[in-house]
């Protein structure tokens, strides 16, 4: 189980595309809670017209296995942007919180 879910992170995280790469915190699932997700790309047309909003997809991981996820859309405004490499941010799910995130140095 843990070389399946290993695989299937890293092939997420290693695709050239953008999907995935940018770590987001948000209220789920409840407001006053938060998740660490991953954008996976816009929401499909058809959601997005019918909320008569642009929603993006975003993949929230799951402790300790994060290929069970949820995947949930949402306007970018309800999204807090993180200086986190998606990597760390699965590391720190997968380890139930025990590997914190490395802290970006400022200059």
């Amino acid at each position: 189980l843990y070389k399946t879910t290993k695989d299937i992170i890293a092939s997420l995280l290693s695709s050239k595309e953008q999907s995935f790469k940018q770590v987001v915190l948000l209220q789920f699932p409840y407001r006053g809670a938060y998740a660490i997700g991953l954008i996976a790309g816009n929401a499909p047309q058809t959601c997005s017209e019918a909320e008569g909003k642009e929603l993006v997809s975003i993949y929230i991981p799951t402790t300790p296995n994060p290929s069970t996820g949820y995947l949930v859309m949402c306007q970018k405004k309800d999204l807090i942007l993180m200086d986190m490499k998606a990597q760390d941010a699965i590391k720190y799910v997968v380890s139930c919180a025990v590997i914190q995130p490395e802290t970006r140095k400022t200059e």
